[in-house]
């Protein structure tokens, strides 16, 4: 399964929940000013991108969309026989927010790297996907604990201690007894959408709520949060469905 490069150039403008056959699909309407014409395509975590021109609307990409229904339907059972691990050379993948490409090692027979990491594969067992994943989890271990409490002496704030975990539905979490909790899909985030959530759970040691002081606060520490949160929501999903 060939991991994406994502564009920067892409605004949400919907989003929505339909029926495919017995199935419910999420799917987004963004703008690209650089498309030519409406464009459906099917992502890797099982959801539908519209891609909307300048000049069209949400209503008529939505037509649009209805027209090509079967075609979606199609598409959508052969994703799901296909989703088994696929990963392979040549692949790309996202760390630290930079498309990555594995290709073998040429200073390590038996070894694969992307970006500054290497990879044994040489008797691995699990497939391509499963080494990958382990070696980003254990990357997210060595850098993102220490991304925050770095943070936390910086603006004051005590956190009980920093876990690196694999939730399915949130970037991160603070406990009631002051434990903050990050996703490892984090590392494959720009820096400026992992800081945000880092910020975002340590603001929440001060504020356990999303009341407006938390926002202000946030706001103050972070000012570039919208930015990040407009991230998180266009290509969060695909992250957290691609392992």
């Amino acid at each position: 399964m060939r991991r994406r490069v994502f564009s920067a150039s892409l605004k949400l403008l919907s989003e929505e929940w339909i029926r495919v056959g017995d199935k419910r699909l999420c799917v987004r309407y963004v703008r690209n000013p650089r498309a030519k014409r409406l464009i459906v395509r099917l992502q890797p975590d099982l959801s539908a991108r519209v891609t909307v021109p300048r000049g069209l609307s949400v209503r008529e990409a939505r037509a649009f969309l209805e027209k090509h229904a079967s075609w979606l339907k199609t598409r959508l059972r052969e994703r799901e026989r296909l989703r088994a691990d696929r990963l392979g050379v040549g692949d790309q993948i996202l760390l630290r927010g930079r498309p990555v490409t594995i290709e073998p090692d040429p200073e390590r027979p038996g070894w694969i790297r992307f970006g500054d990491q290497r990879v044994r594969v040489e008797d691995g067992s699990g497939g391509l996907a499963k080494l990958v994943r382990e070696r980003l989890f254990a990357l997210a271990v060595e850098e993102l604990p220490a991304r925050a409490l770095a943070y936390a002496r910086v603006h004051g704030f005590r956190p009980a201690g920093v876990r690196v975990g694999n939730p399915r539905t949130r970037w991160g979490s603070c406990s009631s007894k002051g434990r903050v909790n990050l996703n490892w899909r984090l590392i494959q985030a720009p820096p400026f959408a992992r800081d945000y959530v880092i910020l975002h759970e340590l603001v929440h040691l001060e504020h356990p709520n999303h009341s407006a002081e938390f926002w202000a606060r946030l706001r103050t520490l972070c000012p570039g949060c919208e930015i990040a949160r407009r991230w998180l929501s266009l290509h969060g999903p695909e992250l957290m469905h691609a392992w």
